[in-house]
């Protein structure tokens, strides 16, 4: 419980962190303090005690440790102030309706997240419900290549906004999108069009393959695109909107349960994952066209066009390019692993040389290099 409340009162400051813009400070002292936690609690339990006691006071004085050194760097940060700081009621009434709406959200993002894998832990048998929940797993670490994108995004974006900035706010949308598009699709599409040769070549397990693969590669394309709407998800929260979110979440909730209890039995866990792909491309066709109404009106086919459309086809141009070289069977590992390693690259490549903004980028950075 007091690591817990640690972690909690860090959180805070990480925040304050983040928003201050100072990401890449934190990230040099998380990964002096993650080292400190994990490794350090490696050695207390080899060397001092094994047991639980020892690993959870070298957590919580880890903890301690890390609140004081993330808040001195934002007390550092922050202008010093006018005023010594007090409790104020009007600072909280001023955030109250926005987080009132986050919670709502986050509530709603658990439900859609997780409803899936309650109801199919009931609906599949033991074995089916792992091949899913492996699927389920491997397909969400997609989300952690864009993270680092939106957590950087957000601050600027507010900043953005607050300064009436729309000529910035535009450019930076677009960017992230971009961002967002070029880590993500190449893997998702080289996950759905390879999935079983990406689950043996992780695995070595033909039949691990063979029932989790298909499952995967549908989760995967799902998973691209509700990353996708990260993006225009951030710009919602810049300007203080949550209520779009929160609408379309409740009508996702109300249609995703009866959609897996009707499609599960018919067509198994491969069912629910097709369920996940059609929720989210409703996100993506509805949500985006339903934001841009009120903000960015005008940037809507900039996104769909060539923040997205082009990068997924040049994306699957860099596929198709090594689709010959695909091994025949699921017999070795070593060639799966070499063809996924080269298919994803070339992915890459297409994906960032479909997008018109980033070849200008890239030809004015090379023109600058090779001026004398």
């Amino acid at each position: 419980a007091f690591v817990v409340a640690l972690r909690f009162v860090e959180g805070l400051y990480r925040s304050a962190v983040f928003g201050l813009q100072r990401q890449v400070w934190y990230n040099v002292v998380n990964g002096v303090l993650a080292t400190l936690r994990n490794v350090g609690a490696v050695l207390v339990l080899a060397f001092v005690s094994p047991t639980i006691g020892a690993f959870f006071l070298w957590q919580a004085l880890v903890s301690a440790l890390s609140v004081l050194v993330i808040a001195s760097g934002v007390y550092t940060a922050l202008p010093r102030a006018p005023a010594p700081a007090a409790f104020s009621v009007a600072a909280l009434s001023d955030v109250w309706r926005f987080a009132r709406g986050m919670t709502v959200i986050t509530l709603l993002s658990l439900l859609l997240t997780q409803v899936d894998k309650v109801l199919l832990s009931r609906l599949l048998t033991l074995e089916a419900f792992g091949y899913y929940a492996l699927a389920a797993t491997v397909a969400g670490a997609l989300y952690l290549l864009i993270a680092p994108i939106t957590t950087a995004l957000h601050p600027h974006l507010v900043s953005l906004v607050a300064r009436g900035d729309k000529a910035g706010v535009i450019e930076a949308y677009h960017r992230a999108a971009q961002a967002v598009t070029i880590v993500t699709l190449p893997a998702a599409l080289l996950i759905a069009i390879y999935g079983e040769g990406a689950v043996f070549a992780w695995s070595g397990d033909v039949k691990l393959a063979r029932e989790a693969g298909p499952i995967l590669a549908a989760l995967a394309l799902g998973n691209v695109l509700n990353g996708l709407m990260h993006i225009p998800y951030q710009l919602q929260l810049a300007h203080g909107w949550t209520s779009l979110t929160i609408k379309i979440n409740v009508v996702a909730v109300a249609l995703l349960v009866p959609a897996i209890v009707w499609v599960v039995p018919l067509y198994g866990a491969l069912g629910a994952a097709w369920v996940w792909i059609v929720l989210n491309a409703g996100y993506v066709l509805v949500g985006v066209p339903l934001m841009h109404r009120r903000l960015l009106p005008e940037e809507l086919w900039r996104w769909y066009v060539r923040d997205t459309g082009l990068p997924a086809l040049g994306a699957g141009a860099g596929l198709a390019l090594l689709s010959a070289f695909k091994p025949t069977d699921l017999t070795s590992r070593p060639a799966w692993l070499l063809f996924l390693g080269g298919a994803f690259l070339m992915a890459l490549l297409g994906a960032a040389a479909a997008i018109p903004d980033l070849r200008v980028r890239a030809m004015a950075s090379m023109h600058r290099w090779l001026a004398p």
